[in-house]
């Protein structure tokens, strides 16, 4: 019994040993530091790349958040502000801090209800120096040639400027960009047809920055998307006609359809159908077109080709009569290669102007006659063609020609 009682107070002796150690440590332990925590701002969820943070969507897209100190990262946006109107050029993930590299200026482009977006190429001369940016209204000149002579009319009119190339303000303290490669404005169907079908017929397009104080204009009531488009379906880069027949803005250029030959077509051919459809093509003469030219190969049907026609001219009425070829028709050119040609061409105030020289022989050239919308209309007639033109056709050794003859 006595052994008993002596483990029983040992074992005792240990216990309050043991819990007087640990409450010892403890009261000579010191308490844990707080850890320092700072308010920051991150995603409120997964935002993809090019999210937009506009004054709508800040409350959605960001919320703020306390995290340690330590984990704050070196670079990061602090203030809303930094955030407003600005697009995401990198996926940020929920509770993930903003870095300021990861932003980019200008917001999505908003368009007005109903229309659509249309971008084309102009230089910095014809975007006004430059001057022309987001949110300007302009009209849109088309320049176009019509037989030997230019014109300019208004192709649209009081037109949203949207963008330049891909900035959707203008630069930071500047007025004006100081490259312009295409340009980007609000249309709708129609217009986007307009500039498509501008562009295919060749015209060159420049832009007129519009007055703020004057949009729209009491002359914008004179053009119409319809009168411009039927010009331009039609063919005729010329003035603003409306349905009245009226002259608008621009000014027109008159022209004739005349047949012109595919080919050269031998004397003594028959005029038929199928030759008039296979041989023959309506080209456009400046109005009213050569005096004794052929308006209409169908009225000479049964008819004979008395004289030579030559291709790409057009089909004097002398050259077509009655069966068989004149008896004074001269005798066809020997066969052998055919003889050199060479375009001259001459600029003065009024346009550009070609004159075809056919070589007679060597160092000595005959001019043929002015080439219009790719045909040759003879010499008889020709006014201010060069009489010495200081060019060399090529393989030549002499200057040519040396006048018409």
């Amino acid at each position: 019994m006595k052994s008993q009682k002596n483990l029983i107070l040992m074992v005792v002796a240990v216990g309050c040993g043991l819990v007087a150690a640990f409450l010892t440590t403890q009261m000579s332990a010191k308490p844990a530091p707080a850890v320092e925590t700072a308010e920051v701002l991150v995603a409120a969820k997964d935002l993809p790349v090019g999210t937009f943070l506009g004054k709508d969507e800040m409350p959605k897209a960001v919320k703020r958040k306390r995290i340690p100190k330590d984990a704050v990262p070196q670079v990061l946006v602090l203030n809303e502000d930094e955030l407003l109107d600005k697009r995401l050029t990198r996926a940020v993930r929920a509770d993930e801090t903003f870095n300021p590299g990861d932003l980019a200026k200008g917001g999505i482009v908003t368009l007005p209800p109903g229309m659509d977006m249309i971008s084309f190429s102009v230089s910095i001369d014809q975007a006004v120096a430059g001057f022309v940016g987001p949110g300007c209204y302009v009209d849109v000149l088309a320049t176009a040639k019509a037989g030997n002579r230019h014109t300019a009319f208004p192709l649209l009119v009081n037109m949203l400027v949207m963008a330049v190339d891909t900035n959707t303000q203008y630069p930071d303290n500047k007025v004006a960009f100081t490259n312009v490669g295409n340009v980007s404005m609000a249309v709708d169907r129609k217009q986007a047809l307009l500039i498509k079908l501008a562009q295919s017929r060749g015209c060159g397009l420049s832009l007129v920055l519009r007055n703020p104080d004057k949009h729209p204009r009491k002359d914008d009531e004179k053009w119409t998307v319809d009168d411009v488009l039927r010009m331009l379906e039609d063919g005729i880069a010329g003035g603003n006609t409306g349905s009245d027949g009226k002259s608008g803005s621009g000014s027109s250029v008159e022209t004739v359809a005349l047949p012109v030959a595919r080919e050269n077509i031998p004397a003594g051919t028959k005029i038929t159908p199928e030759l008039i459809d296979q041989k023959f093509q309506q080209v456009e003469y400046p109005a009213p077109g050569p005096e004794n030219a052929v308006k209409d190969m169908k009225s000479w049907l049964g008819k004979t080709v008395v004289e030579r026609l030559v291709a790409n001219q057009f089909v004097p009425k002398d050259a077509l009569g009655e069966e068989g070829p004149r008896p004074e028709t001269k005798p066809a050119r020997p066969a052998g290669p055919p003889a050199k040609t060479h375009d001259v061409v001459m600029q003065n105030g009024s346009g550009t102007r070609m004159f075809r020289y056919q070589e007679v022989k060597p160092g000595e050239w005959k001019l043929l006659g002015e080439v219009i919308a790719g045909a040759v209309i003879p010499a008889d007639g020709s006014k201010e063609a060069p009489a010495e033109p200081d060019v060399k056709p090529e393989g030549q050794d002499k200057p040519a020609p040396k006048g018409a003859i």
